[in-house]
């Protein structure tokens, strides 16, 4: 800060003690002084120097110095509140009475100026000395004031800054430390009780069917109706959302809020409450709730309405075995990503086939259907189904781009799949001809050991191992319902087992399947899924290897196993 004043011709603090101010300036020096001081990090040096302009006589420097007081009293009680991870310390005895120092000249600072130059600012100051001092009552009560007040000029923060510091400051950790006792705002108390009611790793732990657990339970909830007697909608959600994921009575849900699925504009309450009406149906099996989930399409125009209502639709419609209708010309579900996530999870050879040729359909989702439905022929050994379906490769998905399933990324998994045009393109370090003259022999030679080595090493060569499409979504969540494409995860060591036993391999064939086996467990774990083997079972393929063909080339390249 000095450098850049200093660059903009302002005096250092010894130029500003050597310069003989008249009686008006004096004060104003004075208070260049102690600003200096304040933004070099001298804090104690800052607050003598502004506490001296506590009474000036020219009222800007007055004001000025007053609310700089009180900042500075501020910033020299948070040293050391915060650890190096940013959490706020215990207070400590020391500490308390920095805080208490400092809240009085803050107090005072409102007393003097209640209307004044930085009072919103100063407004905000108590936000972050109720943080700093640990006082959640009281920066909850801070929260309510502000939702109080609509307008975000008024408040000096908008909506978005609101509930993302709401988030940090208030409720950033679990268990929460803020109590339900301690609010007294339905707003921030629903917020509260929603957050209590995720119990971290229930859906993992408990038995299907049984009440999950929570760190509220319904007696609580309902003694706290007499603070939502001005928000009984938000109270009934609370109740239904109660019984939906911690009780596991759907049915109740249906009759704490009522079928209001026909709005022109939902709010994002009233929205909420249909959404969880629409669970409770599909949970319920009732068969309106296409119906329903339909109604509400038209009233979803806010912000994130439509996204999350496609994602219903499309978890409805999966979960019913009805994953055509998603795809229907008349449906809802138009969000690019919904539809490659039931197309990589959920559809069937049929569904995937029908949208890969539409040429009415955009590119991108004809080319997403193809590639999924010829990496699921190869895998499932559907070779005359994939001598079929790669006819449908067009020119224009054999120009070069990979195909993109990046937006399916889990578990920080990022995969930019090969063009299409890879499947008709020789490939790998075991010569393969072009996937199409393999997979012909395979369709009459399913044992055929040298093609299934280069079905392999397709999948291989472009990183189509422990691949997402073979990992079932967890449960409730978009893709997890049933897949209309039967047939287990491909593995390429289970491929290595079977030419390594299979009597009428050749040499070559043996030898690579040995190498590439021993191979899958160069990091120490299997990276080639199937069966697991030990030490013992690698070193076993390892020796067989160096022993029965050691003119190969794959014995020559192997050093080591794992």
């Amino acid at each position: 800060m000095e450098q850049a004043c200093s660059a903009h011709g302002a005096l250092s603090a010894v130029a500003i003690r050597s310069v003989g101010f008249s009686k008006a300036a004096q004060p104003f020096a004075a208070y260049a002084e102690a600003a200096q001081a304040f933004n070099k990090g001298d804090d104690a040096g800052s607050i003598i120097r502004f506490a001296q302009l506590y009474e000036a006589e020219d009222p800007w420097v007055r004001e000025t110095a007053t609310y700089m007081l009180a900042r500075g009293l501020l910033r020299l009680a948070g040293e050391g509140a915060v650890d190096e991870y940013g959490s706020v310390r215990p207070a400590d005895k020391k500490l308390a009475d920095r805080f208490d120092r400092a809240e009085r000249a803050m107090r005072l600072y409102l007393r003097r100026y209640p209307e004044g130059r930085y009072a919103t600012s100063m407004r905000g100051l108590f936000r972050r000395l109720y943080w700093l001092k640990g006082d959640q009552a009281a920066l909850a009560a801070e929260y309510r004031a502000l939702f109080a007040l609509r307008d975000p000029a008024k408040r000096g923060l908008s909506d978005v800054e609101l509930a993302e510091e709401i988030d940090n400051k208030l409720l950033g950790r679990y268990p929460f430390t803020l109590k339900p006792a301690d609010v007294n705002d339905p707003v921030l108390l629903a917020v509260l009780d929603l957050g209590n009611m995720r119990t971290p790793g229930y859906a993992e732990s408990d038995p299907v069917g049984a009440p999950r657990a929570s760190a509220i339970d319904r007696a609580e909830i309902e003694a706290q109706r007499p603070l939502f007697a001005d928000e009984p909608a938000l109270f009934d959600f609370l109740l239904a959302s109660y019984a939906f994921h911690i009780d596991r009575r759907p049915a109740e849900v249906l009759t704490l809020i009522p079928d209001a699925a026909r709005q022109e504009r939902f709010s994002y309450l009233e929205f909420s409450r249909q959404m969880l009406r629409g669970r409770a149906l599909d949970a319920t099996k009732d068969p309106n709730a296409r119906a329903f989930w339909r109604d509400m399409v038209s009233g979803a125009k806010q912000p994130y309405q439509q996204e999350a209502l496609q994602i219903a639709i499309a978890m409805s419609a999966e979960r019913r075995g009805d994953v055509p209708s998603l795809f229907a010309a008349d449906s809802p579900v138009r969000d690019p990503f919904v539809r490659k996530m039931i197309l990589a999870y959920v559809a069937g050879p049929d569904l995937l086939r029908r949208q890969a040729s539409n040429s009415r359909l955009p590119f991108e989702e004809r080319e997403f259907a193809l590639f999924t439905l010829l990496y699921k022929d190869l895998a499932q050994a559907r070779h005359q189904a994939f001598l079929s379906d790669v006819r449908l490769i067009t020119p224009d998905m054999g120009r070069g781009d990979k195909v993109d399933f990046s937006e399916l990324e889990r578990d920080s998994l990022r995969t930019r799949l090969p063009a299409l045009e890879a499947f008709r393109k020789p490939y790998g370090l075991f010569a393969c001809p072009p996937l199409p003259e393999t997979v012909r022999k395979l369709a009459t030679s399913p044992r055929f050991a040298a093609g299934q080595l280069c079905v392999a090493e397709f999948m291989r060569v472009h990183s189509l191992f422990d691949f997402l499409l073979d990992t079932p979504m967890p449960k409730d969540e978009l893709g997890a319902g049933p897949s209309q494409f039967p047939g287990a995860p491909y593995s390429r060591l289970e491929v290595y087992k079977a030419v390594i036993a299979n009597p009428a391999a050749t040499a070559n064939d043996k030898a690579y399947a040995l190498h590439r086996a021993v191979i899958c467990y160069d990091n120490g774990s299997n990276d080639c899924g199937g069966v697991e083997v030990g030490p013992s079972q690698r070193a076993a393929w390892f020796r067989r290897l160096k022993r029965d063909y050691p003119a190969t080339r794959w014995a020559k390249m192997a050093h080591t196993y794992w």
